[in-house]
């Protein structure tokens, strides 16, 4: 029950998150509608009796801008993701942990449910370094940060390079006794592995 610049402007408040394009196709067509229309939020602006060619040509550019919105978004996340990824280990950053953290504990404090932080560093890594070059030495924090990933809960718990060769696991749902069955485990499995 709406006419057509009331359903552009509808469209407009709703605010979602992908973009709409709206060709307004009407029988008004006085400089008056055209900017009316526009200003209600049309993207491009029609009237009858329309040509066909002409119409498929004005809806492959609203498929053209569409495109780039979906890809300027995509590229909108990678960035995002890579502001709170460290480069070399692909693990979170700090910055992902000042973010982040502070919304855990308050979970935390609402739900009275357990969380574990685990704090931890590659013992004697500054003589790595030393012996094999730096090289040598991301290759270490590499495989060390693929082997916490790889023993954590994907989704839930969460590995942060805290500085160095300085880790943090923030383990949501984990309890001391749980805190300590993980870090055993981690501990058993960067025991027996070997980096050529």
């Amino acid at each position: 029950e709406m006419d057509g610049l009331e359903l552009c402007q509808a469209i407009r408040e709703r605010h979602s998150a992908a973009y709409v394009f709206i060709i307004l196709l009407t029988s008004r067509d006085s400089k008056q509608d055209i900017i009316a229309g526009l200003e209600a939020g049309a993207d491009d602006y029609l009237t009858k009796p329309f040509d066909p060619p002409e119409l498929i040509a004005r809806l492959k550019t609203g498929i053209r801008v569409l495109e780039l919105e979906r890809s300027l978004n995509k590229a909108l996340e990678e960035i995002e993701t890579l502001s709170v990824t460290d480069p070399l280990t692909e693990v979170y950053n700090r910055r992902y942990l000042n973010e982040n953290f502070a919304g855990e504990v308050k979970r935390v404090v609402r739900y009275k449910r357990p969380l574990s932080i685990v704090i931890g560093d590659i013992d004697h890594f500054k003589k790595i370094n030393d012996e094999y070059g730096h090289v040598a030495g991301d290759a270490v924090l590499k495989d060390f940060a693929l082997l916490l990933k790889d023993s954590i809960r994907g989704q839930i718990d969460w590995v942060v390079r805290y500085g160095g060769e300085e880790f943090v696991i923030v383990a949501p749902e984990t309890d001391i006794e749980g805190a300590r069955l993980m870090t055993e485990r981690i501990r058993a499995a960067v025991e027996k592995k070997t980096i050529e």
